[in-house]
């Protein structure tokens, strides 16, 4: 049959046990609307989380199922006038609607997961892609971070923060979003293939674990590569060329392969340097983090004196109204 005479429904209101078969709760969503088994051409699950309110901790879950477009039944127009049952939403693609960026040289900077899908779409879509990154390949990196665990020197261009696939690389790999855009999906896909557990395209907190990163982000970047995007490590972006004749239209990068500055000297540096350049004066806004490592965490008392004085022993007066 054609997939234009298929569509998709999303069901929801079904708990799973934790000892449930995972296929049980699919044929107990078909039931629900009616469906048998041959009239059910795809089922997947599409959203599961964790209730532990009560006891026994129950699974929340949503389930996508099918069925031939003219699909009917009494069961389906009772959970649909309920609202457990509606179309799922679609899913987008990775490959770009339009050709603007065919033919086109695109540096993007970073390896974290915003420059890898940036990048991936942009050279399906045609484009000549560089990722620039700060610090080393996943290898080196790993390499290089071993001294400084054992309590050796940090190296300013690849460390915790900077290196192939970013902060996250050691942040247990977890994917929580609280956005339901249509290439959620593509995304989930491409990090399954390259070796996630398939858990993440529907666990409502999908974690990949930091163990299992480290073999799909080679493998990410096997794909990449595929497709024609070059990477080059150890290549610190330094500033943007602009066009004399066209205003904001960035001409060229300056890249620096060879970075050794100071500890944080290199990134307030790059950081003034973009302000100051027209073509990356405003960025969206975001929301600064702060992480306390304990091999850099400081006693609580010296925190209290900087936040209190002297009366640091003292407790804090609260205000009641």
């Amino acid at each position: 049959m054609d997939r234009a005479a298929l569509v998709t429904l999303r069901v929801g209101g079904l708990v799973q046990a934790l000892d449930e078969p995972d296929a049980e709760v699919l044929e107990r969503a078909a039931r629900r609307i009616g469906a048998s088994s041959h009239e059910v051409r795809g089922a997947r699950f599409a959203r599961r989380s964790v209730d532990a309110r009560k006891r026994p901790v129950r699974l929340p879950v949503q389930v996508d199922l099918v069925v031939p477009s003219g699909f009917r039944s009494r069961a389906l127009q009772r959970e649909e006038r309920s609202g457990r049952v509606r179309p799922a939403p679609l899913a987008g693609s990775l490959v770009p609607a339009d050709a603007g960026a065919r033919g086109r040289h695109v540096v993007v900077v970073g390896t974290g997961p915003a420059g890898i899908f940036a990048a991936l779409p942009l050279a399906l879509g045609g484009a000549r892609v560089t990722v620039l990154e700060r610090g080393a390949d996943l290898g080196t990196r790993h390499r290089r971070l071993v001294p400084f665990h054992r309590g050796g020197t940090l190296d300013p261009e690849t460390n915790l923060l900077f290196g192939e696939g970013g902060a996250g690389t050691y942040s247990d790999g977890k994917l929580y979003t609280r956005v339901d855009h249509p290439l959620e999906v593509p995304i989930l896909e491409e990090l399954v293939a390259a070796g996630a557990p398939a858990e993440i395209l529907f666990d409502a907190r999908a974690h990949v674990g930091t163990d299992r990163l480290h073999t799909v982000l080679p493998a990410l970047r096997r794909r990449l590569q595929e497709v024609g995007v070059e990477f080059r490590f150890d290549s610190r972006l330094d500033g943007l060329r602009l066009s004399p004749s066209r205003p904001g239209r960035v001409q060229a990068v300056e890249v620096c392969t060879h970075p050794r500055f100071g500890v944080g000297d290199a990134r307030c540096w790059e950081r003034r340097h973009l302000i100051s350049s027209t073509a990356a004066r405003r960025g969206p806004p975001v929301m600064p983090l702060v992480r306390l490592d304990p091999r850099t965490a400081r006693p609580q008392r010296p925190l209290l004196r900087i936040r209190r004085g002297q009366r640091c022993d003292q407790p804090p007066r609260w205000h009641h109204r």
